[in-house]
């Protein structure tokens, strides 16, 4: 006599296969050859930079150009100088270079947070991704008849015991301003400002305590307010409707503060406000 399975039991097998299946993503990047050495598109800080990729290398490191170049235009503050060490080159020869703290690394769509590198005490150094960032991409493999660079991340893809969640009023993914919002706290989270300011009308009414500010005062506010701190990640709560064009965001705020070297969480509540096109022109806390 066969056993025939109820139908439901093939649905919550088939369910807990899903939710627990373990998957592979992968982030391929386009390497180029150049005087025998792979080297790799990269953003420092959101500085766009090509490193050669360098195994042998332990940590990151940077010439006296690029940290010139740096420190001038705000990628690099005092607070990210961490002091001096010694370092053996390639030839054996030691030279003395600056340690210093890199807030953020992005490879294709892989961010890295708070790498050590070095700025090597000379002109010509060559740029170098090494151990400090390598190390910390997990499994990679290299294509060398392709020039690529496969980053392969192995993680258990479960269904979420909790989510941000969204009035129900709101359908989830369907409302644009609510779209607009996660986009925009998304490229908060990546330090994009080039995507932040493209969400603000052409005219803000109001940005927190700075009333009509121009785009590039938003700039120079986020620019201001990434020097103070190392890394910053907002995650949604919740999302309250005030009317169709005005929206409170319930957030919890996680970030490290330079000064205090010290990492903090703080929830607040943040309003949106937008235009008819969906662009935001005020946003600010509320109680």
């Amino acid at each position: 006599m066969k056993y025939h399975a109820p139908k439901t039991l093939f649905f919550w097998a088939i369910a807990l296969l899903c939710c627990t299946t373990t998957a592979w993503t992968q982030t391929v990047i386009k390497m180029q050859i150049e005087g025998g050495v792979f080297t790799l598109p990269c953003k420092v800080n959101n500085l766009p930079l090509k490193f050669i990729f360098d195994t042998g290398s332990s940590d990151v490191s940077i010439s006296l150009i690029e940290a010139a170049f740096m420190a001038k235009n705000g990628y690099l503050t005092n607070e990210d100088i961490r002091g001096t060490s010694i370092y053996t080159i390639a030839n054996g020869e030691e030279v003395e270079g600056v340690k210093i703290n890199l807030r953020k690394i992005q490879i294709g769509d892989v961010f890295l947070y708070n790498v050590e590198a070095s700025i090597m005490n000379s002109l010509e150094a060559p740029l170098l991704l090494g151990q400090s960032a390598i190390s910390r991409l997990g499994r990679i493999e290299l294509d060398y008849n392709a020039n690529t660079l496969k980053i392969l991340k192995s993680n258990t893809v479960s269904a979420p015991t909790t989510k941000p969640s969204i009035n129900s009023t709101i359908p989830a993914l369907t409302n644009s301003k609510t779209q607009a919002i996660y986009a925009f706290i998304k490229a908060e989270n990546e330090r994009d400002i080039n995507k932040i300011i493209t969400h603000f009308a052409s005219s803000v009414n109001r940005y927190y305590n700075t009333m009509n500010p121009t785009h590039t005062d938003l700039r120079n506010l986020y620019e201001a307010s990434w020097r103070r701190s190392a890394y910053a990640t907002n995650e949604i709560i919740n999302i309250y409707p005030i009317d169709d064009y005005s929206y409170d965001v319930q957030v919890s705020f996680t970030f490290y503060l330079n000064s205090e070297q010290k990492e903090k969480t703080v929830n607040s509540k943040v309003r949106f406000v937008f235009d008819r096109w969906g662009k935001i022109v005020e946003t600010y806390s509320v109680k």
